[in-house]
């Protein structure tokens, strides 16, 4: 069962101050050997957060600790820092509780979880589910952390293994930032479920590369959440068999949300970005460059979806591959060399839009449309203003390319 998103505001809060009592917040230091911290009076993480108040900040020297952190709901403003970026590592240990989770913000809000490596793996196959989770209607900003094996030992088919989790049964909200995540078993970052929200900013996403163990996706929105995913470097999510996509950034179930994905840059995955059953996403000015099946794709009953202005280069079938989609735009894209078709239309899709793109020097046509009925060229969809070579059916509307067109690869 959902539960209901708190609606305090997402700011930091000062304690209560009175004149006789006055509440500052404070700085609780954890060193696990004394060494750098002579004066801390923690050895664990956990214990620091059990002894703070809200609006406390909890400085972690580095070192390894071995442990998992929960900041339950009275927690609220706290912030969990590394003195050294990246040097204080949360390893999972051989148990955790239910939630799987190694560092976990359990309905806190405005919880900063800054310079960390949280790692993994688990102790046995699905052991470990999330390396950093957002539930139970908390908020927090998770920046700057490398989040890394969160996958069974050795890698599985199991579909745990999540590097960042925002909302999953329960909503939840968070700012994710400049993080590196990667090695993990089956998404990178996941924004899930009603009332969600989060923008996702300047992360780093890799993948496993080519594998037959799990489709792996790089950034996951789903069931009705809403998401900013924007300027991150996705990469090397690819599932072998043919029957299930991966994809560097996939929008699945999100027919109550509305995201925008934009200026990330793609390559090397399946899918660069999938689309699924879905409504109200825009996609905007992202480069998808060497994808192993097609750059953009839409797909399975998704409606009212912006492809604008993205460079689509290289994918080993389709550039755009719209599929079952309906009353959306597909314009002012730049796609080119890719295997097959540049835009590729079929199924039930009809009422979309196809204008002012330039598509060149693809393998089979540039513009492709199968479906009937009353559109251009006796297809379901409208197509007009593209700049291209070859189509099927003939008449798709817009300027045929001259070999003489100086212009073709001038923007490559």
């Amino acid at each position: 069962m959902m539960s209901a998103r708190k609606d305090r505001p997402f700011v930091a809060t000062p304690r209560l101050v009175s004149l006789e009592d006055r509440w500052v917040p404070a700085t609780l230091l954890v060193d696990d050997d004394l060494m750098q911290f002579s004066k801390a009076k923690y050895t664990s993480i956990q214990a620091a957060v059990n002894a703070a108040h809200p609006g406390d900040q909890i400085l972690v020297a580095k070192g390894t600790y071995t442990e998992q952190v929960t900041v339950p709901a009275d927690k609220d403003n706290l912030t969990i820092r590394s003195d050294s970026p990246l040097q204080a590592v949360i390893k999972a240990p051989a148990s955790l509780d239910s939630s799987l989770t190694i560092v976990h913000i359990a309905g806190a809000d405005n919880v900063t979880v800054k310079g960390f490596t949280v790692t993994g793996p688990g102790s046995a196959p699905g052991s470990l589910d999330v390396g950093i989770g957002v539930t139970d209607g908390g908020s927090a900003r998770i920046l700057d952390n490398k989040v890394v094996a969160i996958r069974d030992n050795p890698l599985s088919g199991g579909q745990n293994g999540i590097g960042v989790l925002v909302g999953g049964a329960t909503s939840a909200s968070a700012v994710v930032e400049g993080n590196f995540v990667a090695d993990y078993q089956k998404s990178g970052i996941i924004i899930n479920g009603d009332k969600s929200q989060a923008l996702v900013n300047n992360n780093t996403v890799v993948g496993a590369g080519a594998t037959d163990r799990v489709a792996q996706n790089g950034i996951q929105i789903s069931d009705g959440a809403d998401a900013v995913v924007s300027g991150n470097l996705v990469s090397g999510n690819v599932y072998t068999p043919a029957d299930t996509d991966a994809a560097g950034i996939y929008v699945v179930d999100n027919v109550g949300g509305k995201v925008l994905v934009t200026h990330n840059n793609l390559f090397g995955n399946e899918d660069g970005v999938l689309v699924e059953n879905s409504s109200r996403v825009a996609i905007t000015d992202n480069q998808v460059i060497g994808s192993t099946l097609d750059g953009i794709v839409l797909n399975f009953g998704s409606d009212s979806i912006l492809v604008s202005g993205n460079r689509v280069i290289a994918s080993g079938r389709d550039g755009i591959n719209v599929a079952d989609t309906t009353n959306s735009r597909i314009e002012n894209n730049h796609v080119r060399a890719n295997g097959r078709d540049g835009i590729h239309v079929s199924g039930a899709s009809s009422k979309n839009v196809i204008n002012h793109n330039k598509v060149l020097h693809n393998g089979r046509f540039d513009l492709f449309d199968d479906t009937h009925g009353t559109g251009t060229a006796g297809t379901a969809n409208t197509w007009s203003h593209n700049h291209f070579k070859t189509s099927n059916p003939q008449g798709l509307g817009g300027k045929v390319h001259d070999e003489h067109d100086d212009n073709d690869r001038g923007d490559d």
